[in-house]
């Protein structure tokens, strides 16, 4: 315990004179990730949450898992119970909407389920997310984690990554059950200090009447990208509402 005060006490000085000098925001990584490789992350208050066991190890039909990008671990930031993380091991999955770390003390490493009440926000590649936890206009409940799609000046258009379970029997000379999941995606808006679900055209144009003309040729120049690549489509879609909507409040 000693040698952990030691070390914090360390820390801090070298924060104070890394603001001192005025150094950049990526060497302040620099030091955390120093601080826990010296008191290991077991020591953090990222060792606050689960045991996590895989009950589907080699279940999984085709790699069709309910991991977001890989069901492998990925380096990550997340701030969790009021303290940002670097360079952390992590995966998420979009069955349970859980987030899972893979944490090591000495010799042996745990996959930690981390709670979810106590995650503010974490960044997977260059992919944002943020826990929300509210209602949406029509009553529905926004409770989760949700990326980050759009982040304009007037508005925020989160999308919910969610994938379900399905079953799939296979004969291989005995039958075995495997499972597959799939993508059950949906989009939320945040707009004048209210959320609203995006399920369809009619949706984006109950909450901006007065873009019908511009939305409505935008589903139809942009058909094949809304099928091929939905996130493209409702990105661009947004960020153009986004700009006409800056330029007739410049006017």
């Amino acid at each position: 315990m000693n040698f952990i005060i030691t070390k914090k006490s360390a820390f801090v000085l070298l924060l104070v004179s890394y603001a001192f000098y005025g150094q950049k925001n990526s060497d302040s990584a620099q030091y955390y990730n120093w601080f826990d490789s010296m008191i290991g992350k077991t020591h953090t208050g990222l060792f606050n949450g689960r045991q996590y066991v895989d009950t589907d190890v080699n279940k999984i039909f085709e790699d069709r898992n309910a991991f977001f990008l890989s069901d492998k671990v990925q380096l990550a930031t997340i701030t969790y119970n009021n303290q940002t993380y670097y360079e952390v091991p992590l995966k998420y999955n979009l069955e349970n909407d859980h987030v899972l770390v893979s944490l090591k003390s000495g010799t042996s490493s745990s996959i930690i389920q981390l709670i979810d009440e106590k995650i503010e926000h974490f960044s997977i590649k260059d992919f944002n997310f943020k826990r929300l936890d509210t209602m949406s206009t029509d009553g529905s409940k926004i409770r989760g984690f949700y990326q980050i799609i759009v982040n304009d000046e007037v508005f925020t258009l989160y999308k919910k990554n969610k994938r379900n379970r399905k079953e799939r029997i296979e004969d291989l000379g005995k039958t075995k059950i495997y499972y597959e999941f799939v993508d059950d995606h949906s989009y939320v808006l945040f707009y004048k200090d209210s959320y609203w679900d995006v399920i369809s055209k009619s949706n984006i144009l109950d909450v901006f009447p007065e873009e019908k003309g511009i939305v409505k040729k935008y589903y139809t120049d942009q058909r094949q990208e809304r099928k091929s690549n939905p996130d493209l489509f409702m990105k661009n879609l947004f960020e153009y509402i986004g700009d006409n909507l800056s330029t007739s409040n410049d006017i």
